[in-house]
C-alpha cells in the first residue's frame, strides 16, 4: 500500500509531493516547488526510492530546462540538451558512464554555436573552441 507524502516550507507552501512504500521509500510520481509555490520538477517513477524514469526539471517561468532519464538511481547514457527561460536550447551534453563524455556545445540566443569543447569523465580534453 502506498501512502501520500507531503512536506512544506516554513511559510506553508508545499515543498514535496509523492507517494512511500511501506517501507518508507519513494514510489511512483513526485513532484518539487520552490518556496514561492512554483513547480521545478517532476520525476515520473520511483522505485523502491530509487528513481527510474524521467526528471523533468522546470524554470520559475514554468519553461522546460532539461529533462534527465534515470535507471535504478543512475542517469543513463544519453544527449542532454539545456534549455533557457525562453525555451531555447543553450546547452547540449552528452552522459556516458555516468558523467559528461564527448563534445558538450552552447549556443547563442540566436541559435549560432558559442562553444565546443571534449569532455572524458567530466573533465575538459582537447581545446576549447569559442565563436562570437
Amino acid at each position: 500500500m502506498h501512502k501520500e507524502h507531503k512536506e512544506y516550507y516554513e511559510n506553508g507552501n508545499l515543498k514535496f509531493e509523492g507517494f512511500k512504500d511501506e517501507n518508507n521509500k519513494l514510489v511512483g510520481l513526485a513532484k518539487l516547488y520552490d518556496e514561492e509555490g512554483n513547480l521545478m520538477e517532476i520525476n515520473d517513477s520511483y522505485n523502491n526510492g530509487l528513481l527510474t524514469g524521467s526528471s523533468k526539471l522546470f524554470h520559475k517561468n514554468g519553461v522546460t530546462q532539461v529533462i534527465l532519464n534515470y535507471k535504478d538511481g543512475f542517469q543513463v547514457d544519453e544527449v542532454v540538451d539545456v534549455y533557457d527561460e525562453d525555451g531555447i536550447k543553450v546547452r547540449s551534453s552528452t552522459v556516458k558512464n555516468k558523467k559528461l563524455n564527448g563534445v558538450q556545445t552552447y549556443w547563442h540566443k540566436n541559435g549560432n554555436t558559442k562553444s565546443e569543447v571534449i569532455l572524458e569523465n567530466g573533465l575538459k580534453n582537447g581545446i576549447l573552441k569559442s565563436w562570437n
